[in-house]
């Protein structure tokens, strides 16, 4: 039978064997309020999407430059 003396140490009501880090006791920073899109654009490309002719390729880069708006949110709204 093997016996290791470990030495315990109280702090902050935990309990931790020496050498090993201390819980992390900073408080967590809030975090960042939502932000703010303008949904007028996202939608003006959404109705360019829609008005294309039948068949015809949707670019979603030209789109995006043209409206000036992200090609992964003009992708995800277009899509859902």
């Amino acid at each position: 039978m093997w016996l290791t003396k470990v030495n315990l140490t109280v702090s902050h009501g935990s309990m931790r064997a020496e050498g090993q880090c201390a819980p992390n006791t900073k408080t967590r920073q809030p975090s960042a309020p939502p932000t703010i899109v303008n949904i007028e654009p996202i939608k003006a490309a959404l109705i360019a999407i829609d008005s294309l002719a039948p068949g015809e390729s949707i670019n979603y880069i030209e789109i995006t430059k043209k409206y000036s708006i992200i090609h992964s949110t003009l992708a995800r709204r277009y899509q859902a």
